[in-house]
């Protein structure tokens, strides 16, 4: 048998009369959706969060950046602030150079992942710090797919460019939406083929290819938006029918 989900309005009343159980149900909400209990597939089946290649990118962050960032005497919230403003210079550099936007655009992924990190080593995980956390995190979603819309400035193409790009970005911020309503609804929502991580990992991807093959840069910038918005709408749908599903009376 399914289990039901936590009513909304039930869950409603606790966020807001009872603080001791608002802070705790936001904290539980924001770490189901972030991966920090369990599996945020809402499920066994592997995915870029829990991967061998997740793990080596952890080892080499926390051997290599954490003690810097400890040294610094850095706040999650800090970091996580320092994350979405190299995600702000991420269309500036675009618009200098390719490679300059790939750089800013890794060190604003790289932040997202540290403040995680710092703030589970202190023990300093807080329902505001997750709030901020994802609150940042759609910025920054925002202003990478800007980035890449840059780019095609100088194309001919540019309306339809700009159409595809509004059209990334609406699908993305609606993705994440689903996200945060399934988990209020006391579900856990799977990834799908293209969750917060996976599309970082796509954007980088992208943007990587773009810088070294110069002489493909039309098509690769072409074929990298019209897949990407592909994957964001598949993705979109897998959490659709999820939650339809397992929000259905038994």
């Amino acid at each position: 048998m399914r289990k039901n989900p936590v009513p909304l309005r039930r869950l409603k009343r606790r966020l807001l009369y009872d603080k001791p159980d608002r802070q705790n149900e936001l904290k539980r909400i924001f770490d189901m959706k972030n991966g920090k209990n369990g599996n945020p597939t809402g499920g066994d089946r592997p995915s870029l969060r829990n991967g061998s290649m997740a793990t080596s990118y952890y080892r080499f962050l926390t051997r290599h950046l954490l003690g810097h960032v400890e040294k610094a005497r850095l706040s999650p919230n800090q970091i996580s602030l320092i994350g979405v403003l190299c995600a702000a210079v991420v269309p500036l550099g675009f618009a200098v150079h390719p490679f300059v936007g790939l750089l800013f655009l890794v060190f604003s992924a790289m932040a997202d992942s540290l403040d995680g990190l710092v703030a589970r080593k202190r023990n300093q995980a807080t329902a505001f710090g997750a709030f901020l956390d994802d609150s940042l995190d759609r910025v920054a979603d925002f202003l990478y797919l800007v980035g890449f819309w840059v780019l095609f400035w100088s194309s001919r193409l540019w309306l339809p460019a700009t159409v595809l790009t509004l059209s990334a970005i609406g699908l993305t911020q609606v993705v994440s939406y689903i996200g945060i309503r399934s988990a209020l609804a006391g579900m856990r929502c799977p990834e799908g083929i293209l969750g917060r991580t996976a599309r970082t990992v796509y954007l980088i991807a992208w943007a990587g290819l773009i810088v070294c093959v110069p002489g493909g840069r039309p098509a690769i910038m072409w074929m990298g938006l019209v897949l990407y918005n592909t994957l964001v709408l598949t993705t979109l749908i897998q959490r659709i029918l999820y939650f339809r599903r397992f929000s259905s009376p038994t």
